[in-house]
């Protein structure tokens, strides 16, 4: 589900203690978002490189990732070799976005389906076809599309029944797809499934009702239900559907290749499964999430971030670090510092002001920022691309 539009704020300079202080300015939200990813980031895959834009809904593939943004344009960033991170140029009014394996995805508000990246079978003639779309999933080398009528279409490869719709299936609302399965998640609150199922993954357990979302793993799968429960089948290689017995209520789930995620109504978040990128350390501090969704072996959230919190060297000492993050807010009365929210303001806010706003200072200040991400972070491996339609 998608978030509500941030107001879309400006970027000033002004100058504290004759040092360049990079603030922003102008009607802010107090639901404003950013994007924070962790795990496996071999092309860049879990780091936004425009932060400063308003992005209110995620996707992840298997190493790509898009984010849309409020005034309906689409970013795309890390592996692009066929062309999945090339958004269209001139693509607007988009409502929904979605990652394949190697494709890309994007519904806008008229309910017509734009592709981009690895053409699947048949892919051309299927979205002629579909006229008024309302959701669509991506699998490997497969893509579903939910018409209007609440009747689905699916095009690409078949190799493991993908395209072998049960059939009289009608009423569906959402699907959720990766790997060579689908789910469908139907009006009545009942879940649909199809394709490989090599692990058990399409083997709905018997008498699954009250669902309000779904979430297809690799090789798994996880339901929500009405009541904050998940129920989770499938593979279970790396423990991904072992979910945790004290997790208490959930909000959204999402499922990675071997790793799943759930979002607590207090904004946090709690993950299990494989961990062999990382994917499911989720980092300190990270709390306000609005949206996560899971990638391959990587983990991509959305955070509500107090955005008065914004700071460069005010003590000029020749360093950004957290005394300029408590001495901005001091001098200027603008907030506390607090951007997590979780009560204290300590280096994990700081952190997060790094990650979400760093690109957005003048030279100087993105200087000391990188040197201060350098010694937080290791470097990625690979190449990135990052393309943004305009």
């Amino acid at each position: 589900m998608m978030g509500r539009s941030p107001l879309m704020p400006s970027i000033r300079y002004i100058t504290a203690m004759a040092l360049p202080v990079c603030l922003l300015l102008g009607s802010l939200s107090a639901d404003y978002r950013a994007v924070v990813g962790w795990g496996e980031n071999d092309f860049g895959q879990r780091n936004e490189q425009s932060i400063l834009s308003g992005h209110h809904l995620i996707s992840a593939g298997y190493k790509h990732s898009l984010a849309l943004r409020s005034d309906g344009t689409v970013d795309a960033w890390g592996w692009g070799a066929f062309g999945q991170t090339s958004v269209p140029v001139g693509l607007t009014d988009v409502v929904a976005i979605e990652c394949g394996s190697y494709s890309s995805f994007a519904l806008t508000s008229e309910g017509d389906l734009v592709a981009w990246g690895l053409p699947y079978t048949d892919q051309a003639a299927a979205i002629a076809s579909l006229g008024a779309t309302i959701a669509i999933a991506a699998g490997d080398l497969h893509a579903v599309a939910v018409k209007s009528d609440g009747t689905v279409v699916v095009w690409g490869d078949n190799g493991s029944n993908q395209r072998d719709i049960p059939v009289g299936l009608n009423g569906v609302t959402n699907v959720s797809a990766v790997g060579n399965f689908t789910l469908a998640l139907k009006d009545d609150q009942t879940v649909v499934a199809w394709g490989s199922n090599t692990n058990g993954e399409t083997s709905v357990p018997t008498g699954l009702t009250d669902v309000v979302q779904i979430a297809a793993g690799g090789s798994h799968a996880l339901a929500l239900k009405s009541d904050g429960t998940i129920v989770a089948w499938g593979a279970n290689t790396f423990g991904q559907i072992d979910v945790p017995s004290n997790i208490g209520p959930v909000t959204q789930v999402a499922a990675g290749l071997n790793h799943s995620l759930a979002l607590k109504p207090d904004g946090t978040l709690v993950a299990w499964g494989s961990n062999s990128e990382q994917q499911s350390d989720v980092p300190q501090g990270l709390v306000s999430i609005g949206q996560v969704t899971a990638g391959g072996d990587f983990s991509i959230a959305l955070i509500e971030l107090n955005t008065n919190c914004i700071v460069g060297d005010v003590t000029g000492d020749g360093t950004v670090n957290i005394d300029d993050h408590i001495a901005l807010g001091a001098q200027l009365g603008i907030c506390d510092g607090d951007i997590n929210r979780d009560g204290a303001v300590d280096v994990s806010d700081f952190s997060l002001f790094l990650v979400s706003f760093g690109s957005t200072c003048d030279a100087p200040v993105r200087t000391a920022v990188a040197s201060a991400l350098k010694a937080a972070h290791q470097p990625s491996a690979g190449t990135a691309t990052h393309r943004r339609g305009s």
